[in-house]
């Protein structure tokens, strides 16, 4: 059975670079897993800004560097919210950057993919 965290389309724009293009190739095999990291924070801490999500991935996640931890959540949740797994909700200030930021919720969809058992 496929995984359903991946994406149906290229992560890279048809005019970017062959770099860019090639870096994409090498990363997709993480980016499931990274989208699956970030659905059980959001799972976990409802209603939370993609900063706060980012400061609970680095805690949960020391071992990723700092760059990786800061950028994750943000880059992940639009993906995973055109999964459906996903809700981006009312905005509010971040606790951790004190900006009005969008908060997030785990969908149904998202509560079905990760009890298929590969979550954590």
């Amino acid at each position: 059975m496929p995984d359903t965290l991946e994406l149906p389309f290229d992560m890279h724009r048809r005019t970017d670079p062959r770099t860019s293009r090639v870096a994409a190739k090498r990363h997709e095999p993480k980016l499931s897993e990274r989208r699956r990291q970030v659905l059980e924070l959001v799972r976990d801490n409802p209603d939370s800004t993609s900063g706060e999500i980012a400061r609970a991935f680095a805690e949960r996640h020391k071992h990723l560097s700092i760059r990786v931890a800061a950028t994750t959540p943000q880059k992940r949740l639009p993906e995973l919210e055109k999964l459906g797994c996903v809700i981006r909700r009312r905005p509010r200030e971040c606790t951790d950057t004190g900006e009005m930021c969008a908060t997030w919720r785990i969908s149904d969809g998202g509560r079905r993919e990760l009890a298929k058992g590969r979550a954590t």
